[in-house]
């Protein structure tokens, strides 16, 4: 039996010219590039926890995946969360892209009410769905047809008794309509607004 030494398994795992998802990158959105910059000041967690997303294991998890480039996208809630600390356009455009301007809005609502309440770009999608139609958006906008319906599709919660959305946009749905609906609109509602 041989031992392994550490540094040899070092100096191979470096050869092998691994990913280092700390370093910069053109495909950084504005969001990651400011989580790298705070973790390269060893300031990663203090500052998730300032934007406002819970300091708990399943959102730390979450955003640390997102992080380290094992998820693709943050979830729904904790864009929600920063919505006052940080314009949610910033987690869907990318260095370099021109980011819209941010909308002014005064909060009233809480995370809870994200899968409750029409947003501004849930109001803005219905114009776009009336005008199109679903198979029409899909085709357009090269989309799932059960995808779209699904974003406009509200059904009875069985633990709340209230209706609610049966899912959220999703990363690649907001990215492809981010021309015509400005993602900061998917989290704030028409009471919000100034």
């Amino acid at each position: 039996m041989s031992e392994l030494s550490v540094t040899d398994f070092i100096k191979n795992k470096e050869a092998e010219n691994r990913f280092d998802y700390r370093k910069f990158s053109d495909d950084d959105t504005y969001a990651l590039r400011d989580l790298k910059i705070a973790a390269e000041k060893k300031l990663l967690w203090a500052y998730i926890v300032a934007l406002g997303i819970p300091d708990n294991a399943e959102s730390k998890n979450s955003v640390y995946y997102y992080y380290n480039g094992k998820f693709k996208s943050i979830a729904n809630p904790h864009v929600f969360r920063c919505r006052e600390k940080m314009q949610p356009s910033r987690w869907y455009y990318k260095v370099g892209e021109k980011l819209p301007e941010p909308v002014i809005f005064t909060p009233k609502y809480s995370v809870e009410d994200l899968m409750y309440k029409e947003s501004i770009g849930h109001v803005k999608f219905r114009e776009l769905q009336k005008q199109y139609t679903v198979q029409g958006l899909a085709d357009k906008y090269d989309l799932n047809f059960n995808q779209i319906k699904n974003v406009l599709y509200r059904r009875m919660n069985p633990l709340t008794g209230r209706e609610c959305f049966k899912i959220l946009p999703q990363y690649t749905f907001i990215i492809k309509f981010r021309d015509v609906i400005n993602p900061d609109l998917w989290y704030i509602f028409p009471e919000e607004m100034e």
